[in-house]
C-alpha cells in the first residue's frame, strides 16, 4: 500500500473517531433549544416536557375517564382520548416528550413527571418544563428532577378551560417512589 493511501485512511479514521464523539456528547454541543410547537402532534390540549440533560424523564396524564397516558399507554383510542407521539429515553440536549388531545373528553387532567432513569452523566438531574397548551393559551411550568424514581405534580387543570382552572403544584411538591 503506498504512503499516500496510508495517509489518506488515517485521516479519514481520525476523522470518524472526532465524529463518534462528538455524538457521544450531543448535550454539551450548545444547539439550539427545542420549541414545544416543533415537537410531535397538536390539538386542542397539549401538553409538552422538554430537558437538557441526560437521563429518561416520562410525561403521565391522567385523562377524566381515568385513563393514564405514559409510556406504557401511548394512545387512548376511546373517543376523545389522548395519544403520547414523543416519548425520548435517553436525554441529552433537546430531549422532549409530547401528549395531545385532538378533540378532547371535558373534565380534569393531571399531569406529572417522573423521573425514571438518572444517567452517571448528570447525576443530580436537571431543570425541566412543561408547556400545557389549552385552546391555544400556553402556560410553563418549571420543574427540577433531581433523582431517580422522583414524581413531581406539575399541573391539574380542567376541560374546557374555565378562567382559574389551572391550579399548579406548589413549587417544591414531588414524592418519591
Amino acid at each position: 500500500m503506498n504512503n499516500y493511501l496510508k495517509a489518506y485512511l488515517a485521516g479519514a479514521f481520525i476523522l470518524l473517531i472526532a465524529l463518534l464523539l462528538l455524538s457521544t456528547c450531543r448535550h454539551n454541543r450548545g444547539e439550539a433549544p427545542v420549541r414545544p410547537e416543533d415537537v410531535g402532534g397538536d390539538g386542542d390540549i397539549k401538553i409538552t416536557l422538554l430537558w437538557d440533560f441526560p437521563g429518561d424523564l416520562d410525561l403521565h396524564v391522567m385523562q377524566p375517564n381515568g385513563e393514564e397516558i405514559w409510556y406504557r399507554n401511548l394512545r387512548d383510542d376511546s373517543r376523545g382520548g389522548g395519544h403520547l407521539d414523543v416519548d425520548e429515553i435517553s436525554g441529552g440536549s433537546g430531549s422532549a416528550e409530547n401528549a395531545y388531545w385532538r378533540n378532547p373528553r371535558n373534565g380534569q387532567y393531571k399531569v406529572n413527571v417522573v423521573f425514571y432513569r438518572v444517567d452517571d452523566e448528570a447525576p443530580n438531574g436537571g431543570p425541566a418544563k412543561v408547556v400545557v397548551k389549552v385552546d391555544g393559551v400556553s402556560r410553563q411550568y418549571n420543574l427540577q428532577m433531581r433523582t431517580s424514581g422522583q414524581d413531581s405534580h406539575v399541573v391539574t387543570f380542567n376541560y374546557p378551560p374555565a378562567a382559574e382552572s389551572q391550579t399548579p403544584a406548589a413549587p417544591d411538591s414531588s414524592r418519591q417512589q
